[in-house]
C-alpha cells in the first residue's frame, strides 16, 4: 500500500491527540472549587487569611411553608465565633476594625492615581510578639509599636503615598505646604487626622508588599475609557488585596478598640485576620471551614413562623471574586467537557480498531506460516493484543504530556494574558490513572475483533489470501 508507513504515523498522532484531549477533559470535569481556590492561595502566595462574617435569614410560614425573602446582612463576630473559628482553623485570629478613613495630609488633586489611594483597610491590635509571628519587621531609625491610643503604626505600602507625595504640613493662618518624604524616619513622629481624632505615627511596618504590582500604572488615575481586560482585571485584584490584607492596615495598641469602637459596649467587628499557614493540609482546612456555612433554626409556633439564619465566614482576599466567577464558568462547561471527553476515547478507540484491521490485513501471511508452524490461536491473538497495548502505553505517555500541558497554558493565559490571579486546573494523579485506564481500555476494545477474527482462520486460508 502506497505510504502506509505514514498513514500508520499520522493514525498514531491522531490517537494521540484524542488521548490528550481526553485528558484536558477529565481535568476540567474533576474541577473542584476547593481544590482551586487551595492552589491559587498557595501559588499566588496569599499570606493572609481573611475572614467576613455574613448572614441570611430566612423566615418560614409553618402552615402554608412559604419562604419569605431571603435578608442579607454583615453582623459584628461575638467572641464565642472568635474562639470557634480559631478552634477549627487552628489560626490565631485578630479582629480587623473596618473603617473608612484614608490617610490625611497627602494632597493628591493635581496628581491622583488609583494606585496611590489612601485607603486605610482596616485597625489591627497587636504586640510585639504578634508581629514576630506574622514575619513583619519594622524600618527607619526610631521605629516602634504604639503604645496608646494616640499614637500608630502605617506599614510600608502607607509610607510609599507619603514618599510619592510628600506631607502635606496644614497650620492654621499659615498656607499648606509640603515636606519631602525620602526616608521612613522623615515620616516618624508626623501626625495625622484620623475618624478618631489626630494621632502621630510611631513606625513603620514592612508586611512584604514589595514588588507584586510593579507592573502597574501607578499613575492611572481612572479606569474608563479603552483600557484592556488585563488592565482591569489586575487594578481589581490590586484593590481587593488592598481592602483585605494587612498591607494598607493601621497597627494600634491593644485596647484601642475598647477605648474608640464600640457600640452599646460591643466590640464592631464582621472581619477577622490571621497569618495565612504554608502547609496544604492546613490551607485546605481553611479553605474548607470558608464554604461550610453554619445553619440554625429557631421556630415560633405562636407566630407560625421558623426562622433559618445560615452563617458563613468567607474568605477575602485578591482571587476570591475571580475564583466564584470562573467557578460558574468551569461548572456550566463541564457537562460538555464529559460528552467531549467520551468522544474522544471513542474515537480513539476507532482509529485503534482500523489501525490493527490494516495491520493484520497486511500480515496475514504471515499470519499464516506462524499457524502452519504450530502457533495456536491464542498466541497469535497474544501477539496482537500486546502490540495494541504497546502503542496504547506510547500514546498514553505522550497524552499525558499533553494534558500536563494543556492546564499550565490554560492558567498561565489567566494570569499573564488576562489579569485574573487563579490557579483554576491541575493535572494530578486521578487524571493520571484515569488516563492509564482509558488507553488500556482502548487497546483492548480496538483490537479485540479483528484479532480475534485473524486468530481463527485456517493457517491455508491466511497463506492464500
Amino acid at each position: 500500500i502506497p505510504n502506509k508507513p505514514n498513514a500508520i504515523a499520522d493514525n498514531k498522532m491522531v490517537i494521540i491527540k484524542r488521548k490528550g484531549l481526553f485528558g484536558i477533559a477529565d481535568t476540567m470535569i474533576s474541577y473542584n472549587l476547593t481544590d482551586a481556590t487551595v492552589r491559587t492561595i498557595r501559588q499566588g502566595n496569599i499570606d493572609y487569611a481573611t475572614f467576613a462574617k455574613t448572614t441570611i435569614t430566612t423566615k418560614t410560614t409553618l402552615s402554608t411553608g412559604v419562604d419569605g425573602l431571603p435578608a442579607r446582612s454583615a453582623p459584628s463576630f461575638t467572641l464565642d465565633e472568635q474562639n470557634l473559628l480559631e478552634e477549627k482553623t487552628g489560626l490565631s485570629l485578630y479582629p480587623f476594625f473596618s473603617t473608612n478613613n484614608v490617610l490625611s495630609h497627602i494632597n493628591t488633586q493635581n496628581r491622583a492615581s488609583l494606585y496611590y489611594n489612601r485607603k486605610i483597610s482596616g485597625y489591627i491590635e497587636v504586640a510585639e510578639e504578634d508581629i514576630d509571628a506574622f514575619g513583619f519587621r519594622l524600618i527607619g531609625a526610631g521605629s516602634r509599636l504604639a503604645e496608646n491610643d494616640k499614637e500608630i503604626v502605617i506599614t510600608k505600602h502607607h509610607y510609599e503615598h507619603y514618599h510619592e507625595y510628600g506631607y502635606n504640613v496644614l497650620q492654621s493662618g499659615v498656607d499648606p505646604y509640603i515636606v519631602p518624604i525620602e526616608k521612613p524616619e522623615d515620616l516618624i513622629g508626623k501626625t495625622l487626622a484620623l475618624g478618631y481624632g489626630n494621632v502621630r505615627i510611631v513606625g513603620i511596618l514592612d508586611t512584604g508588599f514589595d514588588g507584586r504590582y510593579d507592573q502597574l500604572d501607578k499613575t492611572l488615575d481612572s479606569l474608563s475609557g479603552d483600557l484592556n481586560l488585563t488592565v482591569r482585571n489586575e487594578w481589581e485584584s490590586y484593590q481587593q488585596e488592598i481592602k483585605n490584607s494587612f498591607h494598607s492596615a493601621i497597627f494600634v495598641t491593644k485596647g484601642y478598640a475598647a477605648n474608640n469602637m464600640t457600640f452599646q459596649g460591643k466590640l464592631l467587628y464582621n472581619r477577622m485576620i490571621a497569618k495565612m499557614p504554608s502547609s496544604k493540609k492546613a490551607v485546605k482546612r481553611v479553605v474548607k471551614i470558608s464554604m461550610t456555612p453554619v445553619i440554625t433554626s429557631e421556630i415560633n409556633v405562636e407566630e407560625n413562623l421558623k426562622t433559618t439564619v445560615e452563617t458563613s465566614y468567607n474568605l477575602q482576599n485578591k482571587s476570591t471574586s475571580f475564583i466564584d466567577d470562573a467557578d460558574h464558568i468551569v461548572k456550566s462547561l463541564s457537562q460538555i467537557f464529559l460528552y467531549a471527553g467520551i468522544g474522544c476515547a471513542l474515537f480513539a478507540a476507532l482509529l485503534l480498531y482500523n489501525f490493527i484491521s490494516v495491520s493484520i490485513q497486511h500480515r496475514k501471511r504471515e499470519i499464516g506460516i506462524l499457524r502452519a508452524l504450530g502457533a495456536r490461536k491464542g498466541d497469535v491473538f497474544l501477539i496482537f493484543v500486546v502490540e495494541c497495548l504497546l502503542i496504547a502505553l506510547i500514546a498514553w505517555g505522550v497524552a499525558c504530556a499533553i494534558a500536563i500541558i494543556g492546564p499550565v497554558v490554560i492558567n498561565g493565559i489567566l494570569k499573564n494574558h488576562l489579569g485574573v490571579p487563579v490557579t483554576l486546573l491541575a493535572f494530578g494523579f486521578r487524571q493520571l490513572m484515569i488516563m492509564l485506564a482509558v488507553s488500556v481500555a482502548i487497546g483492548v476494545i480496538g483490537c479485540f475483533l479483528p484479532t480475534y477474527r485473524a486468530a481463527r482462520k485456517k493457517p491455508v486460508d491466511a497463506i492464500r489470501s
